[in-house]
């Protein structure tokens, strides 16, 4: 690009130069124009009305009007052609969706007396294309993870990131009902979680390890006492804290399952005292898969090495186990679940509580696990599933992965992992509000000193929280956190359905394209990487505030 401009700027006299830059928002004008001017990549925000900077080139000066590209300003990009010499259009090749309306404004610009006119700027016109390397965000030796948290639908689900540290010697650590030995060293984590309880939904760690946790219902549950030991939740973050690879937190998951045990309420509503359920896990990281499913005691694991895995409370795992817990075979044929002289052991056949012919799983009453798979497959057959693709499928309402009723999707998660020496930066995108439809994905890169504010944290009761008190769960507390509080005013007033949604909805989906492409930008540049370290330490954070300056637009209220 440097030997481009170097050969059109040799056609200017020394005299100052009037020189426009235009293009849609978000097309990378701004990080341009002060490329040119600080030799540096900054980065920037969107551009409201103009920015205007004087680049001095050879003892050329250059007077560069940097024009905001959101719809409502484009009208206006006439009235800064006058007296131009220069017209650079930007145009980010990888918005596919609105190059056509890159082409017409780019038609209604030519068209124009200024630019077209004799001895004006027609002769110097260049179209720049940017952001070539936005491809690289497919399925090319990634891994993308996703995960709903389907909770009760009162809950409210903090995101939260913890840093890594050393732990004193034979140290405790304190879980949502029990006490489990502490490592030496727990690695950094981003979670959702339910703000009650100390666990977590799922998660991520610096690694590139990812784990969520499913619930599902095995033969086993009728033989259970519900005596407080770990639960699921616990489980995904300890051994989030602990592990390097997948397989790493498969073992780390078992060894628990195995000494600790798995027991307590999964739910503070005292209307659900009563649920209790087995735990399934879908472990990844930059290289390959588990799954863990869990049935009482007995448990069952499947490696995942290349394309496509789901859960969806059910149990999965048939005969292509790789590891099975002591006794199980010999469980199941006791309770006369599995007959040896039928055929070979069937973990999921013989365990789960509704379990039909796994031929017929397209037929199954759990539909969310067969319209997963059909989605996973259709999304990715042309190897160039991304991000974008898996936050469709999770805010998919037919199937009914976004759950809605008494229990409903509470918090989302995306993470797109980057492969072993990659020198791009891998990318964790997390809701922390109710309804994918309506909530915003906001990015998460783990780098040191990372940031993510106050936003999705729920207020801190200490020992009078009545998770922690015992008899536990006497008193409901309101745990909102700021960001669940904003959504939820909005969500209630606009409704999912009607004008008023539908304008919201729009708004959304603008700010979340928007975030995506930034995002995107930023993370696969290793030169930005590099240079704005802040930047990789407030992404989310910024993310936040523009949703929260969104939410407060459409109730009235004041957000700084």
């Amino acid at each position: 690009m440097g030997f481009l401009f170097s050969k059109l700027w040799s056609l200017f006299t020394n005299e100052e130069h009037k020189v426009i830059i235009v293009g849609l928002d978000n097309a990378g004008k701004t990080t341009i124009l002060y490329q040119f001017l600080m030799n540096e990549v900054v980065h920037t925000s969107p551009t409201i009305g103009s920015n205007v900077e004087e680049v001095i080139w050879k003892n050329i000066r250059f007077l560069m009007w940097d024009i905001g590209g959101q719809e409502s300003l484009r009208s206006a990009w006439n009235t800064y052609y006058t007296n131009a010499e220069f017209v650079i259009l930007v145009v980010d090749s990888c918005d596919r969706e609105r190059l056509s309306i890159t082409k017409q404004e780019l038609y209604t610009m030519l068209a124009h007396e200024f630019v077209f006119a004799e001895g004006k700027i027609g002769q110097f016109t260049l179209n720049l294309i940017n952001k070539f390397h936005r491809n690289v965000n497919n399925l090319d030796n990634c891994v993308i993870f996703g995960k709903n948290s389907d909770r009760p639908s009162e809950e409210v689900q903090e995101v939260l990131y913890i840093a890594g540290c050393d732990h004193p010697r034979n140290s405790k650590v304190q879980c949502t009902y029990t006490k489990v030995d502490q490592a030496a060293r727990t690695y950094s984590i981003i979670i959702a979680k339910p703000s009650w309880m100390w666990g977590a939904e799922s998660g991520s760690n610096e690694n590139g390890v990812c784990i969520g946790n499913e619930a599902v219902f095995s033969k086993m549950l009728s033989q259970q006492e519900n005596e407080e030991k770990l639960l699921g939740c616990d489980i995904v973050r300890l051994a989030l804290e602990r592990s390097a690879t997948a397989k790493e937190a498969k073992d780390i998951i078992i060894k628990l399952l195995e000494t600790v045990g798995v027991g307590g309420r999964v739910s503070d509503e005292p209307l659900l005292s009563y649920l209790k359920y087995d735990n399934s896990f879908l472990i990844s990281d930059k290289t390959e898969a588990w799954i863990v499913e869990t049935a009482g005691q007995f448990w069952a694991t499947q490696r995942v090495t290349s394309g496509l895995r789901n859960l969806s409370n059910i149990l999965t795992i048939g005969t292509d186990y790789d590891e099975l817990a002591e006794g199980t075979k010999e469980h199941a044929e006791k309770y006369g679940w599995w007959d040896p002289a039928e055929g070979e052991f069937h973990f999921a056949k013989s365990f789960c509580q509704t379990y039909s012919e796994v031929e017929k799983m397209d037929k199954f009453t759990h539909s969310r696990y067969a319209s997963g798979r059909e989605m996973l497959e259709e999304f990715s057959k042309d190897k160039r599933f991304c991000v974008a693709d898996m936050i469709s499928i999770l805010k998919d309402e037919p199937s009914g992965i976004n759950m809605k009723g008494v229990f409903r999707t509470m918090s989302s998660h995306v993470s797109f992992i980057r492969p072993p020496g990659s020198p791009l930066a891998s990318c964790h995108w997390l809701t922390g509000t109710p309804d994918p439809v309506f909530s915003i994905f906001k990015p998460f890169v783990f780098t040191d000193g990372a940031n993510i504010g106050a936003s999705t944290k729920s207020p801190n009761f200490g020992s009078e929280d009545p998770a922690k008190c015992i008899p536990r769960f006497r008193r409901r507390v309101d745990r909102s956190t700021p960001l669940f509080e904003e959504h939820e005013r909005v969500y209630l007033s606009c409704g999912t359905k009607g004008r008023e949604s539908d304008k919201w909805l729009k708004e959304m989906n603008t700010l979340q394209a928007g975030i995506i492409r930034e995002t995107e930008d930023f993370i696969n540049d290793p030169e930005k990487l590099q240079l704005n370290k802040g930047t990789k330490k407030t992404l989310f954070r910024m993310a936040v505030h523009k949703e929260m300056v969104l939410y407060s637009k459409r109730t009235g209220s004041t957000y700084v």
